[in-house]
């Protein structure tokens, strides 16, 4: 009995091994167009998730509390610039030369 769990044991590793190195590798072409498939099917549900993500920013800025805050950070980074050295003049160009604090995906 030991003798035949043993050869049964023996016959499926080797059937896996031995299927395991018979399969091809792609080519990377094939590999290019499994990959433009699944960009291809991911796209739909990406495009749905930035507009999710543009509306709910939108939601958010659009608030008056936002723009206070938003107010409120420009200030105290012009008034931390000045405090450090910077220039009235040096301190402007760079507050309006960055963008705000968002949670988008890009910089400016």
């Amino acid at each position: 009995m030991k003798k035949l769990l043993v050869f049964t044991l023996f016959f499926v590793l080797v059937s896996v091994v031995d299927a395991q190195e018979k399969r091809p590798q792609p080519s990377p072409e094939e590999i290019r167009q499994q990959m433009e498939v699944a960009f291809g099917a991911m796209a739909p549900m990406m495009g749905k998730m930035m507009e999710a993500m543009i509306e709910a920013q939108l939601a958010v800025i659009s608030k008056p509390d936002s723009a206070e805050k938003m107010a409120q950070y420009v200030k105290n980074f012009y008034e931390a610039l000045i405090k450090h050295g910077f220039s009235k003049e040096e301190a402007f160009k760079i507050v309006t030369s960055i963008s705000l604090p968002s949670a988008s995906l890009s910089t400016k």
